[in-house]
C-alpha cells in the first residue's frame, strides 16, 4: 500500500491562464452560440453575491433511497441509464458556450456519482459538477460548520468537484479526506452541505477559481473521475478538516483509503489540474452503476427564458469497466421534478428549457439550454414528479446522430 501521493501536473504558467482569443475551439463556440461579446463575463464581479440554494436538500435526491421529495426550483435528472455493472471512472467533455443569467441567477448541472463496496448505495457522493453564473474563489483549506463566505465571486461558469458524506449525519464517522494537486486553482474548503447543523452531511470540495486560471465562457473543457490505488494517509497530513469539531485537522490515519482521482483540463488554457479524494475502501470500491453520471440540473426558481441564455454541450461521456476498457456512455434518462409554477411552458405546453439531443463535432451529444426557442427538449411522463417507471422517463440516446432517429 502506498503512502506518498503521485506528482500530477497542472498550470503550465502564467501565460497558458491568458483569454486565447485566438483559439480555434473559443471561436468556434463564440460562433455556435451567436454571441458578439463574451467579455461580461470577464469583467462581471460580483462583489455582493448572496445565492440562497437548496443544493443540499436536492443532493439528497441523487441517492435514489434517500428521498421522496420534489424540488422547490426548476429541477430534473439526466443520469446514465441504470447498470448491475459498476465502474472504475467515468469522463465527459463539454463545451460552455454562454451562461447570460441576469435574471435567472444560476444554473447547476451535477454530473454526480454514488459509490458502492458490493452493489448497494453506501452514502458517499462525488459531482463533476458545471456551475453557470456562480463562480466562487476560495481560499486554500477554508474550513466553516457551513455557508463560509468566498473571497470573490463571479458571474461565470466554473467546475465545482467534491465529495460528499451522506451517512456522517449517523455515524459522525468522517472517512473521507481530500488532497489538492493544484491548491492555487483547485482550492479545498470543508463544510457541511447547506446546513450549520452537525449531523448535516460533511463535504469535500474543490471550486476552480476562475480569476487564477481563467474564465472558461467559451471553451471545451474535460473533467474525470477514475479509481486509483488503496492506501493509509500519513499522521502529519492535513486531509480532512472537520467542521464539526471546531475545523480542528483529523488526518484518519487508521483508515484503509480508496484513492479517487478528479481531473479538470482546459487545453485552450494549458490547465491539467487534479484533486484526490478518499473514501472508505470498505465503502468506495467502485462508482455505482445505478447511480453513475447524473448531470443533475437545478435552478432557482423558473428559468428566465424571455430574457436570459443559457448552453452547454456535454460530449463523449465515458465509463470505465472493471475490465480497465474505456466505454460510450449511451443512454441518458431524463426525469423533469419541477412545480407547475417554475415549468418555463409556451401556448402549446412546450418545454421551452431542459435537455434536447444535438450533433457537435460530427457526433450525437447533449444539449442544456434555454432562452434560444428550443422547443424539442426531452420529456418524460410528468414534469412535476418522480417517474415511477424506466419506461415513462425521456431519453437521450448517442448510438446514433440527431435527425436520423426522428428526436
Amino acid at each position: 500500500m502506498q503512502t506518498h501521493l503521485p506528482a500530477i501536473s497542472g498550470v503550465k504558467g502564467s501565460e497558458a491562464r491568458k483569454v486565447a482569443t485566438q483559439d480555434e475551439t473559443f471561436l468556434e463556440s463564440l460562433t455556435l452560440s451567436g454571441k458578439k461579446n463574451t467579455q461580461y463575463a470577464r469583467t462581471n464581479l460580483c462583489s455582493s453575491c448572496s445565492f440562497n440554494s437548496n443544493i443540499g436538500k436536492n443532493l439528497d435526491i441523487m441517492g435514489s433511497t434517500i428521498s421522496n421529495t420534489v424540488s422547490k426550483d426548476f429541477a430534473a435528472d439526466l443520469q446514465l441509464y441504470p447498470s448491475d455493472e459498476n465502474y472504475l471512472g467515468v469522463r465527459y467533455k463539454a463545451l460552455l458556450l454562454e451562461d447570460y443569467l441576469p435574471n435567472t441567477g444560476w444554473v447547476l448541472l451535477f454530473g454526480g456519482n454514488g459509490y458502492t463496496y458490493n452493489g448497494e448505495y453506501e452514502g458517499h457522493f462525488t459531482n463533476l459538477m458545471i456551475k453557470a453564473g456562480w463562480a466562487d474563489s476560495w481560499k486554500h483549506l477554508t474550513c466553516a460548520s457551513g455557508f463560509p463566505a468566498p473571497e470573490k465571486s463571479f458571474k461565470a461558469f466554473t467546475i465545482y468537484m467534491g465529495l460528499d458524506d451522506y451517512e456522517d449525519w449517523s455515524t459522525q464517522d468522517n472517512d473521507i479526506a481530500a488532497f489538492s494537486h493544484n491548491p492555487e486553482i483547485l482550492p479545498l474548503r470543508f463544510t457541511n452541505i447547506d446546513s450549520t447543523s452537525p449531523e448535516a452531511a460533511d463535504s469535500i470540495a474543490a471550486e476552480y477559481r476562475v480569476d487564477k486560471g481563467g474564465f472558461l465562457e467559451g471553451r471545451e473543457i474535460e473533467v474525470s473521475l477514475v479509481r486509483a490505488e488503496l492506501t493509509k494517509l500519513p499522521k502529519d497530513g492535513n486531509y480532512f478538516v472537520d467542521p464539526d469539531n471546531g475545523c480542528k485537522p483529523n488526518s484518519q490515519a487508521d483508515i484503509l483509503y480508496r484513492r479517487w482521482i478528479a481531473t479538470l483540463s482546459v487545453s485552450s488554457l494549458g490547465i491539467n489540474a487534479s484533486v484526490s479524494f478518499y473514501i472508505n475502501a470498505s465503502q468506495g470500491e467502485y462508482i455505482l452503476g445505478q447511480n453513475t453520471l447524473n448531470f443533475m440540473w437545478e435552478n432557482p426558481d423558473r428559468p428566465s427564458v424571455e430574457t436570459d441564455r443559457y448552453k452547454v454541450i456535454i460530449f463523449d461521456p465515458e465509463v470505465l469497466t472493471e475490465t480497465g476498457e474505456w466505454k460510450k456512455a449511451l443512454v441518458f434518462l431524463a426525469d423533469y421534478r419541477t412545480p407547475p409554477e417554475h415549468l418555463p411552458l409556451d401556448k402549446e405546453g412546450h418545454l421551452l428549457a431542459g435537455y434536447r439531443k444535438v450533433n457537435y463535432k460530427g457526433k450525437p451529444a447533449i444539449e442544456a439550454s434555454f432562452g434560444y426557442g428550443y422547443t424539442d427538449y426531452v420529456k418524460d411522463g410528468n414534469f412535476t414528479w418522480y417517474e415511477k417507471s424506466l419506461d415513462t422517463k425521456g431519453i437521450i440516446d448517442l448510438s446514433t446522430l440527431w435527425g436520423s432517429d426522428n428526436c
